[in-house]
């Protein structure tokens, strides 16, 4: 379970607004959702300590040192690139799907001004692969946690649904999500 619960943190933390800190305002999380913030956290220390020995990285050896790291480095874009989703969030540009994951919107913004278009075409890109990357490393950990090689299917879509529900509560007034039914809503929309 620590290992779903390091990815799922690692991969949550988006931007400053939607961080997940120590302090997290989910009400009761679940025991994947309290392994996903762990996980964050873990990665951003592990990006302080980087930063302290640049240029002495050493080569990871096996298949989850690799996924660690790799994950380690899509958590360092996310970090680099989290204000500039938030504006997207902020002006609709943006939705946070049902796998987790972000998509495009039509908004004022981007049909306005096709510098930004651009760069949220670049935002998505990133954040995504940065996701998929550090849920994949959550998943393998976990995983070996059980004792298992490989995680199952059930494993893979209770950190894509845990990481959901992380993402879901940290939206702002207003933000984007997409439900389980495909529709998008905005968050503290009553239908």
């Amino acid at each position: 379970m620590k290992a779903s619960n390091y990815l799922l943190a690692a991969s949550f933390c988006l931007s400053q607004a939607a961080c997940v800190s120590g302090a997290v305002s989910v009400a009761q999380p679940t025991a994947v959702e309290r392994q996903l913030i762990g996980v964050y956290r873990q990665l951003d220390d592990e990006l302080v300590r980087q930063a302290s020995f640049r240029g002495q990285q050493n080569q990871p050896q096996d298949s989850l040192s690799l996924r660690r790291a790799l994950a380690l480095e899509q958590r360092a874009i996310q970090r680099f690139n989290e204000d500039d989703l938030q504006s997207l969030r902020q002006e609709g540009c943006v939705v946070e799907n049902y796998q987790a994951l972000i998509e495009a919107r039509d908004c004022a913004v981007t049909q306005d001004e096709p510098v930004w278009a651009r760069r949220r075409q670049r935002i998505i890109a990133d954040e995504n692969r940065a996701r998929k990357t550090i849920m994949d490393w959550a998943a393998y950990r976990t995983a070996i946690e059980k004792g298992l090689p490989i995680p199952s299917a059930t494993l893979k879509a209770d950190i894509v649904a845990a990481y959901r529900a992380l993402l879901r509560s940290t939206l702002q007034e207003g933000e984007w999500y997409e439900d389980s039914s495909g529709q998008q809503k905005q968050q503290g929309e009553t239908r």
